[in-house]
């Protein structure tokens, strides 16, 4: 690329040089593949929708921006001038709904399947499929190192202002968008010694990751037979308020409750009572201006270390965790890969196997054109990370448990024991958060049902006419040969 072409360039946050290593170490998996999936309802102004798009990529530096990597000291992002992201249109009336909802898996299934070339801009696609007069899918697929979900949310705004415009023939002036360099700047700042205490004394004594469950050991070579499927469950909308009761009464974030849950969960399955997992942070809380409206990647996945003592009530235990959480956040700049080298796990090992997202920006309609002629809501996404199980927490009215999962390690009826155990958890510490934490209930209901019932159901109808010896007599009559005493190494026939 010509320097005229280019109007910046400046070093990666942490977690764009991590999805840079995990993207260009697996070639072709869909990883930090993020394929976001709407459904737009009206009369759609396709120029409006193109005009909309391209002004915010005109407006932020990080929808024009590319990575270097090779010839350099360490990898860069470079910001071009100006990038053309064309608008693909289909066209779909003809099929029938059936074969329009076959044809859009073979199209996501191919869409994942086409990697970005990261030293090329923009990292990003766009699909507008029509399948009925005033029905679309829009499918919006880019890159993870470009943005977070903050950020999309953002971008969703802006689009639908822009678009409203240009469908009514007017132009719109927005605030200038404060760019993402000023939070790299930020970073670069930051005292990493300060940093390393903390998470050398977090880390202290911790040697291994914590156990999962297994079904089948990894044995994959090669990053394109990974396989990657997902599970889901809505928590009641009972069960949510109870949660978001708790944590408003105990002055907790809901985060914590599901942390704590989790923790716990982890402890039961890897037999550990010290164990640690990721946690996705927003990275939101720099003290920079407007850095709540800043597009970009901010966020940052760190380890949580949480003790299990089974004599603890819940309540204390969970308020520890939130104080632990309060300490970290002055430390959520710091690049996981130095925390791994500050820790006591062998550097090849991974230091956790499992990470948390919540998310707390929650997916809006939005009401675009001339008297909100246009409908926009969210469908589904599609997002892989480098970890065995991503757990994404929805908030809403009804919380999701949404587990992705590498399926060539785990069963699905795995996941799907995984998400019961951990929906019972949830259930006991609202029910009683003042029980002790071996006192929750791990088992679902069909589970505890086999074991008290089923597996107790052993009645074995016995002739009541003869006696014990009699029917001993006649069993070894039937079966001479079989074993009838096991004593110490001596076997009697």
């Amino acid at each position: 690329m010509h320097s005229r072409h280019i109007e910046d360039i400046y070093p990666l946050s942490p977690m764009q040089q991590g999805m840079l290593f995990h993207t260009l170490h697996d070639p072709g998996s869909a990883i930090y593949f993020v394929q976001s999936i709407c459904y737009f309802q009206g009369k759609v102004d396709v120029s409006a929708l193109k005009l909309a798009w391209q002004r915010i990529i005109d407006r932020h530096a990080v929808l024009r921006t590319s990575f270097v990597w090779e010839g350099v000291d360490e990898p860069v992002q470079v910001v071009s001038r100006h990038v053309q992201l064309p608008l693909l249109e289909q066209d779909w009336q003809a099929l029938s709904q059936i074969e329009q909802q076959e044809e859009l898996q073979r199209f996501l299934s191919a869409d994942r399947g086409q990697d970005f070339e990261l030293s090329k801009a923009p990292l990003m696609r766009l699909v507008l499929i029509r399948l009925a007069g005033e029905r679309y899918r829009f499918i919006w697929s880019f890159h993870h190192i470009l943005l977070d979900g903050w950020s999309a949310g953002l971008l969703w705004k802006e689009i639908s202002a822009y678009y409203q415009a240009f469908c009514e023939g007017e132009d719109l002036s927005l605030e200038p968008a404060s760019p993402y360099r000023d939070y790299i700047a930020w970073l670069q700042d930051q005292d990493l010694a300060t940093a390393k205490e903390f998470w050398q004394r977090r880390l202290q004594g911790f040697t291994a990751p914590s156990l999962l469950p297994v079904d089948r050991v990894a044995t994959r070579t090669n990053a394109q037979l990974y396989t990657c499927d997902e599970q889901q469950v809505w928590l009641s909308s009972s069960t949510t308020a109870a949660i978001q009761l708790l944590a408003q009464q105990q002055r907790m974030t809901i985060n914590t409750v599901l942390q704590g849950a989790w923790a716990l969960l982890l402890s039961h399955y890897s037999g550990q009572v010290d164990v640690v997992f990721g946690v996705t942070i927003s990275g939101r809380a720099a003290p920079l201006p407007k850095i709540e409206t800043m597009v970009g990647l901010f966020i940052n996945t760190l380890p949580v270390r949480v003790r299990i003592s089974p004599g603890a009530t819940i309540l204390p235990w969970l308020k520890e965790l939130q104080a632990q959480q309060v300490e970290m956040a002055q430390y959520e700049y710091t690049p996981l890969a130095e925390v791994q080298v500050w820790s006591d796990v062998p550097r090849r090992q991974a230091l956790f196997e499992s990470i948390l997202v919540f998310e707390n920006y929650p997916a809006q309609a939005l009401s675009w054109g001339q008297n909100g002629s246009v409908e926009k809501r969210s469908s589904r996404s599609f997002d892989r990370t480098n970890y065995p199980i991503t757990v994404e927490i929805g908030a809403g009215p009804e919380l999701r448990l949404l587990i992705t999962y590498d399926s060539s390690r785990f069963e699905a009826a795995t996941i799907e024991g995984l998400l019961g155990h951990w929906q019972t958890l949830l259930t006991g510490i609202v029910t009683d958060p003042y029980q002790r934490l071996a006192d929750l209930p791990l088992l679902t209901e069909p589970e505890r049902r086999r074991m008290l019932e089923t597996w107790n159901s052993t009645q074995v109808p016995y002739p009541t006419e003869q006696s014990v010896h009699r029917l001993f007599e006649a069993q070894v009559e039937r079966r001479p040969e079989a074993i009838a005493v096991v004593f110490e190494n001596h076997q009697l026939t």
